[in-house]
């Protein structure tokens, strides 16, 4: 990471950060795809390492119409603008699966 002079640079070095690792790391998605209400609207999954991430904006709406307000607060971390929650929950987990057993159907 980037050396920051200050709280503003260093916030926005981690955006950067998780910018890249989601361009690297992650696919964008509609909700229904990981068995949520389409409400929570585009989110991202990171396969290899078990993650739904949302943007600041989809937060809400996955906190109320996917029920993540309940997932365990130890499998949420927030860094800069993205939430990420770690399928070590069993709600994240249930989501992950449904969305890779729709990529095997679909191949």
């Amino acid at each position: 990471m980037k050396k920051a002079n200050n709280a503003k640079e260093f916030l926005n070095n981690l955006n950067d950060g998780c910018n890249d690792f989601l361009q690297l790391h992650a696919r964008l998605v509609q909700a229904d795809k990981l068995g949520l209400d389409t409400r929570c609207g585009l989110l991202y999954i990171s396969d290899c390492n078990r993650y739904i991430i949302a943007d600041t904006y989809h937060v809400q709406a996955i906190n109320y119409y996917g029920a993540f307000e309940y997932v365990d607060k130890t499998c949420i971390t927030k860094v800069g603008e993205y939430t990420f929650y770690c399928a070590d929950d069993d709600r994240v987990s249930d989501c992950v699966d449904h969305y890779l057993q729709e990529m095997e159907q679909s191949n």
